[in-house]
């Protein structure tokens, strides 16, 4: 039903907690040196729903979590440093990661998304390397997943803050990048009585 799929979703054989952990720790691992962590407010109500200032610290973290759009505003040249910037795929993000890619506040950047936008992937990517006019960039890649953790067997679409209800496209890009991330192809149930569930169920057949 709808209200199934606002909420939380379980999964058998599957430790949701190791895996969400174990991905942002291997996105940021595969980073060499001292890092900064840049977010979105979704991916910053995940990464506090998932890992520890402690674990990030030990990793070389040593700014952040910081929010795009303060990183834009820094104004200040940080050379010894290297930015991850693991946001979702919006507009808004794209324009902010251009505007900092053109005063480049770190020494390198890497480019993470948490979920895939089909439409606009493309010109999102051309849009970055037309910005990257100092080649700081130094990979666009994925860190899929746009879930809370409830337990080992469960895991909410609900990201804190949320600030509104959830949209019918937001719901669907959420639960592809969990299917994704997962890395399996799901055996989909809904209501005949409901034309956004089979919609929702439709879309996600097609991942």
């Amino acid at each position: 039903s709808p209200q199934a799929l606002g909420g939380a979703a379980t999964l058998a054989s599957v430790d949701m907690i190791k895996l969400v952990r174990s991905n942002i720790s291997m996105m940021v691992d595969q980073v060499p040196g001292l890092k900064a962590l840049i977010v979105d407010e979704t991916t910053l109500g995940i990464l506090a729903a998932s890992i520890t200032s402690t674990s990030l610290a030990e990793q070389a973290v040593v700014v952040g979590p910081e929010h795009l759009s303060s990183c834009v505003r820094r104004g200040t040249r940080n050379n010894h440093v290297r930015a991850i910037i693991w946001v979702r795929p919006t507009e808004d993000n794209i324009q902010q990661i251009c505007e900092e890619l053109q005063k480049p506040s770190f020494a390198e950047y890497h480019i993470c998304f948490s979920s895939r936008d089909d439409r606009g992937m493309g010109g999102f990517v051309r849009r970055l390397a037309v910005a990257d006019q100092f080649e700081v960039v130094r990979e666009v890649s994925e860190c899929l997943g746009e879930c809370v953790a409830i337990s080992p067997e469960m895991f909410s679409l609900e990201i804190a803050p949320a600030q509104k209800e959830m949209s019918y496209s937001e719901r669907v890009r959420r639960l592809q990048s969990v299917i994704l991330s997962l890395g399996r192809q799901p055996v989909i149930r809904y209501s005949t009585h409901s034309e956004q569930a089979a919609a929702v169920a439709q879309k996600l057949s097609k991942v």
